[in-house]
């Protein structure tokens, strides 16, 4: 049997809850802070989707082959992700009011020197990233240790 998931908002005082439109199999769901959308991933990972409440309708916003959770800058303007699949890692921007993606940041420079892993763990208030990076290690288990705000957002 098939799970899925089901995006579903609930007010606990009077627990009245909706539904997403068509949510059905989503996962890795990032909920605006002014409550104007979510964006989620597909269980298989491999697209990346806007859903407008006042639309009511999704948005593709990319395919890729394995996305990270989705980070929102802190003037919620734009939201930072990964394909962790993608060549050196890079992160990327997704513009919410240009619709447009681009480069945020990249990860190649720190895929050296034993670095096996870049991965996007959150956008911070000054727009720079923490990065967690897995270091090989001598021994069969990867070290992992973060990397904090080193990395501003490529302008």
């Amino acid at each position: 049997m098939k799970k899925c998931g089901l995006l579903v908002a609930a007010d606990s005082p009077s627990n009245f809850r909706s539904t997403a439109f068509a949510s059905e199999g989503l996962w890795k769901s990032h909920f605006a802070p002014d409550g104007k959308f979510i964006v989620s991933v597909t269980s298989g990972t491999k697209t990346l989707s806007l859903f407008e409440f006042a639309t009511q309708k999704w948005t593709v916003i990319l395919h890729g082959r394995v996305f990270s959770p989705v980070a929102r800058s802190s003037d919620s303007r734009s939201l930072y992700f990964q394909d962790i699949l993608e060549n050196d890692e890079p992160v990327h921007r997704y513009d919410l009011a240009t619709r447009k993606v681009d480069l945020a940041v990249e990860c190649r420079p720190l895929l050296e020197g034993g670095v096996l892993r870049c991965g996007l763990e959150d956008a911070l208030p000054d727009n720079s990233f923490t990065l967690q990076l897995t270091r090989a290690t001598t021994t069969s288990t990867p070290s992992t240790s973060a990397f904090a705000s080193a990395l501003p957002a490529i302008r």
